[in-house]
């Protein structure tokens, strides 16, 4: 069996003008492709470091629980920095016009703020609140 190849025919081979389109189209898809897993490995990490800061907003959070009863009431304002990230604790009572400012005897708000910068000009901030419950003293006969 004997193959040959004629040149002459229209459909023998792809034109160049036919292969640098396909390179033109393939090298696009390939850069949009890449372009996303960039990204969406760069929102990975900004993701992975604001669980990272959220914990220890958490963690400052209830150390300031484990202080002692009597000196919970005198905690008013706690401020904490550790390189870029601030948090500021604070203690409120609730307010009055609340529909739990029946339990304000026993019961205080916590309210921790914090804010980091992930980049120049990309502010983060996180604001946890806790409701303290804070049994009341036993009256001594």
């Amino acid at each position: 069996m004997k193959v040959s190849l004629n040149l002459n025919s229209p459909h023998s081979a792809f034109t160049l003008v036919e292969v640098l389109m396909i390179l033109g189209l393939l090298t696009l898809c390939m850069g949009t492709i890449a372009r996303m897993q960039v990204r969406s490995l760069n929102r990975l990490e900004q993701d992975k470091d604001a669980l990272q800061k959220i914990y220890l907003v958490r963690r400052t959070m209830l150390d300031a629980l484990k202080i002692p009863n009597a000196d919970r009431l005198r905690l008013v304002k706690k401020e904490y920095q550790d390189g870029e990230i601030k948090v500021k604790t604070t203690l409120h009572d609730l307010s009055k016009k609340s529909k739990i400012s029946s339990f304000s005897k026993n019961m205080r708000m916590l309210s921790t703020q914090a804010s980091w910068q992930l980049r120049p000009g990309d502010k983060q901030q996180a604001q946890l609140v806790y409701f303290m419950y804070l049994p009341a003293e036993e009256k001594k006969k």
